[in-house]
């Protein structure tokens, strides 16, 4: 799991709370295929300010995924979070991806830029089937200067 180095991520992965037990798995998997993932759990430590990790997750990452669910798309923060990830993947150049978990609509301005969505993650068997598409859409983003 992560180190607690901010030398870059290769993704981070935002989501609501609510979703945890499922991101956490989309987390795991994105490690063992071999990218540096930031992850709530694994990097804001006790001690750190709150909204200065996330802020380098974002800055420091290559792509972003945003796990889509009715919770996540309720929460302050994932809104926050979305906003940011939206402003770099537009003026920064990173790869912006959604994960749809449940039934949800994505943000209008997300289904413009996400041309590489696995699909809607409703079933274990769904995810099984499609899990290795999130690494290699990862990989195909450029390394960072």
């Amino acid at each position: 799991m992560a180190d607690g180095s901010t030398d870059g991520f290769d993704v981070l992965v935002s989501y609501g709370h609510g979703d945890r037990p499922w991101v956490r798995v989309i987390a795991e998997n994105l490690e063992r295929a071999g990218l540096h993932v930031f992850y709530d759990e694994w990097d804001i430590l006790a001690g750190d300010v709150l909204v200065h990790r996330p802020d380098t997750g974002i800055r420091e990452s290559r792509a972003e995924i945003l796990v889509v669910s009715p919770h996540a798309l309720s929460q302050p923060w994932v809104a926050a979070e979305y906003g940011a990830m939206l402003s770099q993947a537009v003026d920064g150049g990173q790869r912006l991806i959604s994960v749809l978990l449940a039934d949800a609509d994505l943000p209008p301005f997300l289904c413009r830029l996400t041309k590489d969505r696995p699909g809607r993650a409703t079933s274990r068997d769904y995810y099984d089937s499609h899990v290795d598409h999130l690494p290699m859409i990862v990989a195909t983003v450029a390394p960072r200067a």
